[in-house]
């Protein structure tokens, strides 16, 4: 199973939730990382250094609805884990301290060939977050969000 980000419109009157039926701009897209990434990656050991709070509960199984003020704390998180990136893939280690190496990939479910794969893998998902964010962003009513889970 895979997390999926996408933008949304909330009605002001209602407060009801709608996609937004923009596209990510090409090549990005509505896949936010695998269901294992909620520990592996938003709930990792760096996750938590790092200080974030609406990435990190996607760990505790909840899903991200982030409009108002929270699109911007959405993308400085997402942005503070892109400049981190690294410690994430291999090399770091996830939340019970067990390496992030090959054994990250196949509890992936997924088998990628090399550290550099993985690497550009979550940072590409990273940037779908970030283009959610913009459509978000531009709803003319100030109405816009982000969803991930």
């Amino acid at each position: 199973m895979s997390l999926t980000v996408s933008a949304y419109k909330r009605d002001p009157m209602t407060g009801d939730i709608a996609d937004l039926l923009v596209a990510p701009t090409s090549p990005r897209n509505d896949l936010a990382g695998f269901e294992t990434w909620r520990q592996q990656v938003y709930g990792s050991s760096i996750a938590q250094t790092l200080g974030l709070t609406l990435l990190a509960s996607l760990a505790r199984n909840e899903d991200v609805y982030a409009d108002g003020a929270d699109l911007d704390r959405l993308k400085s998180e997402t942005d503070a884990l892109l400049e981190n990136v690294r410690a994430i893939a291999p090399g770091g280690h996830d939340r019970r301290g067990d390496p992030l190496t090959s054994a990250f990939v196949l509890r992936a479910g997924v088998q990628l060939p090399d550290a550099e794969d993985l690497e550009s893998t979550i940072r590409f998902r990273l940037e779908n977050i970030l283009e959610a964010v913009r459509l978000a962003k531009n709803v003319t009513d100030g109405g816009g969000g982000v969803y991930i889970g």
